[in-house]
């Protein structure tokens, strides 16, 4: 990492240049459904609705598992660790883009 190179509600942004890198809090897991129902229930404004239409015959890419996880060693690795909950990550990530469409 080239360290911190700027900050977001005071807490340091840490820049990983030309990587991607998995980010995840392992303390909070949640199903595919439950993080749709999180983002509907914290974004009411917008108007998003939450509509499950799984058929009975499933189609070819339909994910039949119920959870998924993202690693995050390489960024652990890199001096990153988790700090925000779930909640507070997609209110922040959601103010972040607002912010920046109005520049």
């Amino acid at each position: 990492s080239d360290g911190p190179i700027n900050t977001i509600d005071d807490n340091p942004v840490i820049e990983f240049k030309d990587v991607v890198y998995n980010v995840s809090n392992s303390d909070e897991t949640v199903t595919v459904k439950q993080l749709a129902q999180t983002l509907c229930e914290l974004f009411k404004d917008y108007g998003i609705k939450l509509i499950m239409n799984i058929p009975d015959e499933k189609p070819a890419g339909y994910l039949n598992y119920k959870l998924g996880f993202l690693q995050s060693d390489k960024a652990i690795a890199q001096g990153w660790s988790p700090k925000v909950d779930l909640h507070s990550g997609m209110q922040r990530t959601v103010r972040y883009f607002e912010e920046m469409k109005e520049e």
